[in-house]
């Protein structure tokens, strides 16, 4: 990442024009950042960063933004969005409510997949692998055995079928830094993400073909990989629990349910808890 300036580094990726929402502005407060935002869109933006430093700017930039067509960013920013929400009678739901009931979950054991590499993720399939299974694949060995990527597809598979006939399991493309690293000098940054990703995708489209209906992914490039790989147009979404956890189930006659996360969030016991 050679560009700091990360308006040009979206603008390289649109044909819509790229603004900003410059912190200077956002120290104003909510109200200052939407006029800003209504002079940019004046000007024939259609995208804009906002340039938020602590969490005053990201409740502001929630506050500004509550009522967008569009907003994208991470849990830190999306933790202000249901009390706006409340207040605008959008949610119905007070704080010291109990929410609605949520719908039934699929038959069957759930398993985890992990493409992150966030400390929280280790420290999350530690905690879970004090009472489960787990099982972590080196994607470099889909490059040294002869095998290649269906050898570890198989492994996931016949690891998968051994242990949840017992419970829930996880399987994980996760590794250290040093690991990555080593992995990344091979085959460059982006070829060895798509590598650990796409095995995490074939072994979630296996998974599925034997019947699993429950999956908890950790990673967001993971996330996006495996809902591609099974093919999911549709989620409906619960209720928001809290940062880092979502849970959302595919329509129609034969339901998946998905625990979606990053994996720098959630607490530590959270595989264990959402995959009973």
């Amino acid at each position: 990442m050679r560009e700091p300036n990360l308006v040009k580094v979206l603008q390289q990726q649109t044909a819509t024009r790229v603004g900003l929402l410059p912190h200077p502005i956002l120290v104003q407060g909510a109200a200052a950042t939407a006029r800003h935002a209504v002079r940019l869109e004046a000007q024939g933006i259609g995208y804009a960063i906002a340039d938020a430093l602590d969490e005053a700017d990201l409740q502001v930039t929630a506050e500004a933004s509550v009522d967008w067509p569009l907003m994208t960013g991470g849990s830190s920013v999306a933790v202000y969005y249901p009390e706006l929400w409340r207040k605008r009678g959008w949610l119905t739901r007070s704080d010291g409510e109990a929410p609605g009931k949520a719908p039934a979950l699929p038959g069957g054991p759930a398993v985890v997949l992990a493409g992150s590499c966030a400390e929280r993720t280790f420290d999350q399939l530690a905690h879970f692998g004090r009472q489960r299974p787990v099982l972590f694949l080196d994607p470099a060995r889909a490059l040294d055995d002869t095998a290649g990527v269906e050898g570890l597809v198989a492994e996931a598979l016949a690891f998968a079928e051994r242990e949840l006939a017992r419970g829930p399991a996880a399987i994980a493309t996760s590794a250290r830094p040093e690991e990555v690293a080593t992995l990344q000098r091979r085959l460059g940054r982006r070829r060895a993400a798509h590598l650990a990703e796409g095995i995490l995708a074939r072994i979630a489209r296996g998974l599925y073909a034997r019947g699993i209906r429950r999956f908890v992914i950790s990673g967001g490039e993971t996330s996006g990989a495996v809902l591609e790989a099974l093919e999911v147009e549709a989620l409906e979404v619960d209720s928001y629990v809290t940062a880092g956890q979502s849970h959302s189930m595919t329509t129609g006659k034969d339901p998946v349910s998905f625990y979606l996360k990053s994996g720098k969030l959630g607490p530590v016991e959270m595989l264990e808890t959402v995959t009973r």
